[in-house]
This record gives structure tokens, sequence and C-alpha cells, in this order.
């Protein structure tokens, strides 16, 4: 599950982008069209965001790559056979082919902070937590995101880390977005009560901030 939004792009930065429609249409008949589409929103995402002129390049390049493939890409191991997918954006990929098979998955919360244009989110299924996180618009909606991945001993030590991560952003201005409110404190009762905005429960990151060209994320 991608929990960030937003169009994406193709190509470098200095050629005409398609937009969703048309890259949807591009991609729908090929096997590894989903991960396809995550590389490419992580390639806006870190435009978007003005990290290192590197990163979009890195992941347009190995998007086109993935997207060429001929068979379904499900694992690491997979990932690295594929041309321009390196060890760290295959743990990347990694955390995303686990997340997608814990199903139901629950959002924690979806904030937002207003000063600084940005969103940030967690997402619990099973006993993997994701974060996302990116620049909201001009319009206020969410853009494309960045993804991590976090393992955990089982959902309510899940749920629990999540809780302790929302404490932390919004210690630092971020505010709830409508609803979230709610989903967070549903989430910290089920984990067994609200975290204290210090302690970290134990974790095993299995992607995102593990990409070769994917920044750290918002504690």
């Amino acid at each position: 599950m991608c929990v960030g939004v937003g169009g994406v792009g193709w190509g470098t930065s200095s050629q005409p982008k398609l937009d969703s429609r048309q890259f949807s249409n591009m991609v729908a008949a090929k096997p590894n069209s989903a991960a396809t589409t995550l590389l490419l929103r992580w390639a806006q995402a870190s435009e978007e965001s003005n990290h290192t002129s590197q990163a979009p390049k890195t992941f347009r390049r190995a998007a086109k790559s993935l997207r060429e493939h001929p068979d379904p890409v499900t694992t690491r191991a997979e990932a690295l056979a594929v041309k321009f997918i390196g060890d760290k954006l295959a743990n990347s990929l990694q955390g995303w082919f686990d997340f997608q098979q814990r199903v139901p998955a629950r959002r924690v919360a979806m904030l937002r902070h207003e000063e600084e244009g940005k969103w940030w989110s967690v997402t619990v299924a099973g006993e993997m937590a994701q974060r996302s996180w990116g620049k909201r618009s001009a319009t206020g909606l969410e853009g494309p995101g960045m993804d991590n991945w976090e393992k955990l001993t089982d959902e309510r030590a899940a749920l629990h880390w999540a809780c302790q991560k929302v404490v932390k952003q919004l210690a630092k201005g971020y505010s709830h977005a409508p609803g979230s409110q709610a989903q967070f404190d549903s989430a910290c009762t089920d984990s067994g009560g609200l975290p204290a905005a210090t302690g970290r429960a134990r974790g095993r990151a299995v992607g995102g901030d593990a990409a070769a060209a994917v920044p750290p994320a918002a504690a």
C-alpha cells in the first residue's frame, strides 16, 4: 500500500512529463506497474523536496528499467536482477513488497505542518508500520511522498511504535488532518494507551531510508 498521493513524472526534469492518466495507460499491461509507479512517485517527491539532484535520476532510471523487465519482481533478490537497482534500493522495495502482503492496512494518523507546507502519515499492517511524508501543494493537497517501513514483533507493538512517532511529530509543529485524531486515539487505545513523548519502541527498519537516494524520514 502506498500512502503518498499525487501525479507521477516520467523522464528527467528537462523532458516533458506524462500526466498520471498517460502513465497509467502506458504501464497497465506491465507485470511491475505498481512498483514502477512507486519509484516514479519517489522520484517526483525527492525532486519537489529539493533533495540531491541525483535522487530523481536514480529513481527514474530504475523505474524505466523495471517497467521494461519482462518478469514479475516480488523480492529483493529479483529486484537486484533489474538493471539500475542496487542493494539499498532493493532493500526499500523489499519493505514495500512485505507491506503489500499484510492486510488490512490501518491508518494511524495523517498530519500536516501548516507553516512548512508538509504532510506526514503512518499506517500499520500486521507487525509492520509504514511512514510516508512529502510536500503539500499550493492548494493544500498532499503531494507525492517518500516511504519507509519498520518491522516490529506484532501488530500491537507496531501500533505502539506508530503512536510514539505521531507524538514526536506533533511536538514538531504538525497537527492532525480531519479525521486523523480519531484514528490516532483508536490506534493508541488498541496499542495499550497513549505513549509518552519520549522513549522508543524497538523495531527493525526494512526500507525507505535504506534506499540509495531515499532521504531519512522525519522521525
